[in-house]
């Protein structure tokens, strides 16, 4: 009697061993289970974090709704090492195609009398993205800046568009120098380019520009039209 009750608690306790392994197993499953989701939301969260954080300040707009695909194809372009056309449009074009080719984000000639260029360089300053002609597709909006001679600021606004794989240019607007033109603000407001530009208005020097203008231009459906400007004070100036 006394060896049966020895078996019977034998058995119950290594039943109960056994029940014990089975829990803990089962736990390790499911702890295992939660961490791989967990760094899998982690994983996505990171790439949501890292898309985010290429937007900067310029205007750049995405369409709601539209596909990854589509807002991204004009962005594949490399506008760093492109090739642009001709500008500042004062001086002479230089022999050969007239273009600015761009390397490395940097475009430089020396001077040269026969090309009437004592000195140029031009440097790639922003690219944004906007959906400017409302037909649901992003435009490339690059703007160029730099120096000519020694001390005049040059700069140029281009938009391409994209036609079977291949940008195109709709558009090329060019700044002046500081007060004389020179671009203060770009942006998009209501499928609008805004573009704001120093003035010699207000009786300021070339240095020290008291007024700007801005100017509205929209898509006509073949060129970019100046809509509405109009002549503000700077308070930062003042």
């Amino acid at each position: 009697m006394i060896k049966h009750n020895y078996v019977v608690t034998f058995v119950c306790i290594l039943q109960l061993m056994v029940a014990q392994l089975t829990l803990s197993c089962s736990f390790l499953d499911t702890k295992g289970s939660r961490g791989g989701n967990s760094n899998n939301m982690r994983s996505e969260n990171q790439r949501d974090s890292s898309s985010s954080s290429g937007t900067n300040n310029s205007p750049s707009q995405v369409l709601p709704g539209k596909s990854e695909k589509q807002s991204s194809a004009i962005r594949d372009i490399d506008f760093k090492n492109f090739t642009y056309a001709w500008y500042p449009s004062y001086l002479k074009i230089p022999d050969g195609p007239s273009e600015v080719k761009l390397q490395d984000g940097k475009f430089e000639m020396r001077e040269d009398q026969k090309k009437g260029i004592r000195y140029l360089l031009l440097e790639l300053d922003d690219v944004s993205y906007a959906d400017l002609m409302s037909d649901g597709r992003e435009e490339a909006i690059v703007h160029l800046g730099g120096i000519s001679v020694t001390n005049r600021f040059v700069g140029c606004i281009f938009v391409y568009v994209l036609e079977n794989t291949v940008p195109k240019l709709v558009w090329q607007y060019e700044t002046g120098d500081r007060a004389d033109g020179g671009l203060r603000r770009m942006d998009v407001e209501d499928g609008a380019l805004v573009i704001e530009q120093y003035t010699l208005e207000g009786g300021a020097g070339l240095c020290c520009p008291k007024k700007f203008i801005r100017r509205h231009f929209k898509w006509d459906g073949k060129d970019f039209r100046n809509i509405r400007s109009e002549t503000l004070v700077d308070d930062k100036m003042k």
